[in-house]
């Protein structure tokens, strides 16, 4: 990457910060999601062989 890249990429206007922050939280929010359902499903697999 040239130094303009650099200076562009790390300017006020520049978004790719909060972009990669944003992702972060995204990536964050969908890994609990599917540890939340993870759980739920095994108690729902324990619940059926208690029958």
């Amino acid at each position: 990457m040239s130094e303009g890249a650099f200076e562009v990429a790390d300017g006020p206007r520049s978004l790719i910060l909060s972009q990669v922050q944003n992702g972060v939280f995204v990536r964050m929010a969908v890994l609990s999601l599917l540890d939340q359902g993870r759980g739920r499903n095994a108690a729902q697999a324990g619940q059926g062989s208690a029958k």
